[in-house]
């Protein structure tokens, strides 16, 4: 999810199909016996410890498929629908339209299945903190692939006010003007001051990381790809943490289906909220400062000259549990 060179924000890059052209380009079936990306994680180990009961996080995207059968459970009921609706008691919604976060691309539903899909589906797929619970925010109107500023502001506000106590935002806005950039990283101080864990897709553009992934209150995520470096594709100058998979993933398709969509770190990035989902059910008052120590600390190196290293929620785990 991204903004182009025009105007307008944008939940698609091209080369990446992360929404709509997503929806014609993953293949349905069934899932690995071990997904690749289990090991290099540690996902068998971190779910020893923890598996993210108790703990709410906000998938700011384009909503949630609500019907999902590995989702349902795990949807809280308040999310909201800032794409077509403005927020207060007496919404004025786009016409057709409800308060409802519907996924019509299936960006958000994919989004939401990495981090707590649960095993309802026949194929037994879970996500990495599956007890944790999704409060989805649709950003988006109807079925295109815009955003504004003011709906990602708005959202981050409305998921703090909520009790969210994990943000994920797998969206960027690399041509973000000065008054929209403040806009949003008013409500990310707001968010990050009451307490609130925010994680941020690095970006699909070969370099700097893309706005709000460059902001001090947030947890940048680069992504990797099965040979275990930094995808081609990947931003990765600035102030990343962690690094994590963000192709050749099986998660929740638009529909109630299981499938892989193409890549890019918005698919990086639940993985790292799952992880402080987890991380903050055994600590709940784990703080941005501890959660970017813990996370680099346990880490494995990449090299090439790169000075953080691949997720590693097994560890990061670890070393909560023994106090370190």
């Amino acid at each position: 999810m991204s903004r182009d060179s025009r105007c307008t924000s944008r939940l698609l890059l091209p080369l990446l199909f992360l929404v709509t052209a997503g929806s014609s380009n993953f293949a349905v079936r069934a899932a690995e016996p071990e997904p690749w990306w289990v090991g290099v994680i540690g996902a068998g180990k971190a779910m020893g410890f923890a598996d993210g009961t108790g703990i709410t996080v906000a998938v700011i995207d384009s909503g949630v498929d609500l019907d999902h059968p590995a989702l349902a459970n795990r949807v809280v009921a308040d999310g909201y629908n800032f794409g077509d609706c403005s927020p207060g008691p007496n919404p004025v919604c786009r016409p057709g339209t409800d308060t409802r976060p519907i996924d019509k691309l299936g960006h958000g539903t994919y989004v939401a299945g990495i981090i707590a899909a649960s095993s309802a589906d026949v194929r037994g797929h879970r996500g990495l903190a599956p007890g944790a619970r999704i409060l989805p925010i649709k950003v988006n109107p109807g079925m295109m692939d815009d955003f504004s500023a003011q709906a990602v502001a708005s959202a981050i506000v409305y998921a703090r006010d909520r009790g969210a106590q994990v943000v994920n935002l797998s969206l960027n806005l690399p041509q973000a003007t000065a008054e929209e950039r403040g806009l949003i990283e008013k409500s990310l101080h707001e968010a990050a001051n009451a307490g609130v864990l925010i994680v941020v897709s690095a970006g699909n553009q070969v370099g700097d990381v893309v706005f709000p992934a460059d902001h001090d209150d947030v947890i940048a995520v680069a992504g990797i790809g099965r040979k275990l470096s930094l995808d081609t594709y990947s931003s990765r100058r600035g102030p990343v943490v962690v690094a994590a998979p963000m192709e050749d993933i099986d998660s929740s398709l638009l529909g109630g289906g299981i499938g892989k969509r193409g890549r890019g770190t918005s698919f990086a990035a639940p993985f790292v909220s799952a992880t402080l989902a987890n991380m903050l059910q055994l600590k709940p008052d784990l703080s941005l400062v501890e959660a970017r120590k813990i996370l680099g600390a346990s880490a494995t190196p990449i090299g090439g000259g790169v000075g953080y290293g691949i997720l590693n929620a097994g560890k990061a785990l670890e070393l909560i549990s023994i106090g370190k």
